[in-house]
């Protein structure tokens, strides 16, 4: 199962150069069903768990879209269902795992993610220093999924690569994704298994830089934010003296390798000039300058408020954007749903997204790193699709890694299995797949 989510999410976008759009797409979301049905028709031989509250708000959620497009007579069939099924599939993980199968094998979806994202990289690579145009595929957009950025400042813009995905955000979105469940494995790693260790510490290495090469500042914004939360609790952890060897170890293994490698890319002029040129560098450096975070994030809650035309029940749910969510998800939310619908959703979303705020806090500040960045990440993946566009967080190349990861770090035994030693046991492969 978590293969098939993990090949699905990463490799899915193939299917869109030998398919058509809407073929490609319902194949997808026919196997994100088929693994949700498994779930349940496994659910009699699964021990239940204390279902968490984000798992309710979820639920809650799917009943929302359910009665606004049972209720929307005056809208196209196929648009409101393509907008029901792309919000509800995804929200059915976060349903379906506590209730039906509480241990979901997450340490197998991340080490599927870290091992298969490798060949999903190599393609980055070759595309961002020897040839743009390898194997992109223009099937599926005219572009190729590459992205036309322009600099905050300044003249001149620069390409955002999407290696094998249909977009650019896709790549940076899973890049994103890899890091975090990278950094999950850390917990699940027995003191015996080295080979594991450096697996996490390449796997970070590539992720870091495919994201890089995808070029979207949120996603990376997201991921730093994540890391400081964990850094924060792993220094609180340290000041306590109740720092593990192992996270000594693998800590110290991960400053040397970065060493190692940086050197030795860095010896070579060629290569460091290709480094420093690297667009997404200087975009960064004019994000901090010119204050743009705090900009867009103004702009984006503007955008969000209430418009002065709206409508008490709303146009109908899929109008904005033909059957896939507005750019802007807060400003969709009020076209669609009126003021009756949109109250309800948001006050569900806000809810989640407290969530994931109290248990971010609480998790750092008891020093728990691992917990900290999972559900910071998390926090920060759902405000950002709240105020820029719920694709970035609903689409099945990232949803399918994180909303499995959501529902699992929602679940008391899914904290516990982060915070614990994981002891492998016989039978085990080398890579402990099981």
């Amino acid at each position: 199962m978590s293969l098939a989510l993990v090949v699905t999410a990463l490799y899915g976008d193939l299917l869109k150069r030998v398919l058509s759009a809407t073929l490609s797409l319902a194949l997808l979301y026919l196997i994100a069903l088929a693994i949700i049905v498994f779930m349940l028709s496994n659910s009699r031989s699964m021990q239940r768990d204390r279902v968490p509250a984000i798992s309710t708000f979820a639920g809650a959620l799917m009943v929302s879209y359910g009665l606004q497009f049972g209720t929307g007579f005056n809208v196209e069939l196929l648009p409101a269902l393509m907008m029901l099924v792309y919000m509800c599939v995804p929200l059915a993980f976060i349903v379906v795992v506590p209730r039906a199968y509480p241990h979901f094998d997450l340490y197998s979806m991340a080490l599927y993610t870290t091992i298969l994202m490798l060949p999903i990289h190599a393609v980055g690579f070759v595309q961002q220093f020897i040839d743009q145009s390898f194997l992109v595929s223009t099937a599926y957009s005219d572009s190729g999924g590459v992205i036309a950025r322009n600099f905050l400042e300044g003249t001149g813009s620069f390409n955002r690569l999407p290696s094998i995905f249909a977009s650019a955000d896709r790549y940076a979105g899973v890049c994103a994704m890899q890091i975090l469940l990278s950094l999950v494995l850390v917990s699940f790693v027995s003191p015996r298994n080295r080979m594991i260790i450096w697996v996490i510490l390449f796997g970070l290495l590539f992720a870091f830089g495919g994201s890089m090469i995808a070029g979207s500042r949120s996603r990376i914004l997201i991921v730093g934010v994540a890391l400081f939360a964990g850094g924060v609790a792993f220094l609180l952890r340290m000041a306590r003296g109740q720092l593990r060897h192992l996270s000594r170890r693998i800590l110290m293994r991960t400053v040397v390798v970065a060493f190692v490698v940086f050197a030795a890319a860095l010896s070579f002029e060629d290569v460091r000039d290709r480094i420093a040129e690297l667009p997404v560098l200087s975009m960064l450096e004019q994000t901090a300058e010119l204050s743009d975070v705090q900009g867009r994030f103004v702009q984006a809650i503007g955008i969000s408020l209430i418009p002065y035309d709206a409508t008490l029940f709303g146009e109908g749910l899929g109008v904005s954007a033909g059957g896939r969510p507005g750019e802007f998800a807060i400003c969709a939310l009020w076209i669609e749903g009126g003021i009756f619908w949109t109250l309800i959703m948001l006050t569900i979303y806000t809810a989640i997204l407290l969530t994931f705020v109290r248990g971010g806090i609480r998790a750092t500040t008891s020093g728990n790193t691992v917990l900290s960045i999972t559900l910071t990440g998390c926090g920060l993946f759902w405000l950002f699709g709240l105020l820029a566009g719920f694709s970035s967080l609903f689409e099945l190349s990232v949803a399918l890694l994180l909303f499995p990861m959501i529902a699992v770090v929602a679940m008391p035994s899914g904290k516990r299995r982060l915070t614990e030693p994981r002891l492998r046991r016989r039978g085990d492969t080398d890579l402990g797949l099981r």
